[in-house]
């Protein structure tokens, strides 16, 4: 189990923004996860397990993202979440 969280950087890409359908995609894959992964957004910070949490990022077009992750299978969380942007060009890309 890794202590310390672990990150990466996203940047939101489809035109409409970080919308109900990779909201959706972001809370069902980090549900199947043992992880707590959370999506910052400048000084505010969700939990990727809650769509409205998501959805009040208002994440816009060319939106910096970053994703922690922590505990028991934190790496695979997030690169399964890194992997669903990266898998769908039109929502996000990785840095």
């Amino acid at each position: 189990m890794l202590a310390e969280p672990i990150s990466r950087i996203v940047f939101v890409n489809d035109q409409h923004g970080l919308h109900l359908r990779p909201c959706s995609a972001i809370v069902t894959t980090v549900s199947r996860h043992q992880a707590k992964v959370t999506v910052h957004k400048g000084g505010h910070a969700v939990n990727a397990d809650s769509i409205f949490g998501l959805l009040s990022l208002a994440a816009t077009r060319g939106t910096e993202l970053i994703l922690s992750a922590t505990g028991p299978d934190a790496q695979e969380a997030l690169e399964a979440v890194v992997r669903l942007f990266a898998e769908e060009p039109e929502l996000a890309y990785c840095a």
